[in-house]
């Protein structure tokens, strides 16, 4: 009795120095800024002329790739570093759409003089860790200058360019999926189904998909369907909110 006691007070007493630190060190939680548009320059480093050009790149992934990417200049992050800062503010603002995962976020912190890319996480396999840390390592010279306008543009193009040039047919299989309209999506779900009845052996609903093909290859191609926020993809103007997006982390930071 007394070796169990005594095991559970050293079992309790664990818990408790593992848990008490955390605790003690926690950060109240932060307000963020509300989104004005893809380009949030709230450190006003940025002319009109390079947030424009900026803004222009991130528009243009948009209409041609589906991907939300929004640029964020901050005075500081405090209470946080830049890392958590920006994993929390992109999922504070929900960057990229809903289950789709598909946005990005690069954030300027003029206190820290870091930088930061923090990809969605439907598009880790297309933007890695690896490759963020190669497109700041080429924007460093400009953010070293002070040219900060420079390097966020030499950011967005490379981040841009990197998601055009996914692997294989140069897109996400998500949005190569969309563009085939609700026929696309039919046949992606009538092969998934044979594959689950195969794999384990229902046959009754592999009979049932084979003698009914046309109720998953039914319906015409479709254009892009409507979205939360912006406007259904209009950037002009205003501000709103993204479209509901999460990260996992996934990113890389610079010091400058």
């Amino acid at each position: 009795m007394v070796d169990k006691r005594r095991s559970l007070f050293l079992v309790l007493a664990w818990l408790m120095v593992l848990i008490l630190p955390s605790i003690a060190v926690a950060a109240p939680d932060v307000k963020f800024p509300e989104p004005v548009g893809l380009v949030n320059d709230f450190a006003g480093v940025l002319t009109p002329q390079e947030e424009a050009q900026i803004r222009q790149v991130a528009e243009m992934l948009w209409q041609s790739n589906g991907v939300e990417l929004a640029v964020v200049t901050v005075l500081d992050t405090s209470p946080y570093d830049t890392n958590t800062y920006a994993f929390r503010l992109f999922r504070a603002w929900g960057i990229g759409e809903q289950k789709k995962d598909n946005g990005l976020l690069v954030l300027l912190n003029m206190e820290e003089r870091e930088i930061r890319i923090e990809v969605g996480t439907g598009l880790e396999g297309y933007v890695t860790d690896a490759k963020a840390g190669r497109i700041l390592d080429q924007a460093l010279p400009e953010f070293r200058a002070n040219r900060y306008g420079s390097g966020l543009y030499v950011i967005v193009q490379e981040l841009a360019q990197a998601v055009r040039e996914a692997p294989g047919e140069g897109k996400p299989l998500w949005r190569a999926v969309e563009q085939m309209g609700p026929v696309g999506t039919a046949v992606v779900s009538y092969i998934g189904l044979i594959i689950f009845a195969v794999l384990f052996r229902r046959h009754d609903l592999l009979y049932l998909l084979l003698r009914l093909p046309g109720l998953f290859l039914s319906g015409g191609r479709g254009g892009r369907g409507g979205r939360g926020g912006w406007g259904g993809g209009s950037w002009g103007g205003g501000g709103g909110d993204f479209g509901g997006g999460r990260s996992s982390g996934g990113g890389s930071s610079r010091k400058f």
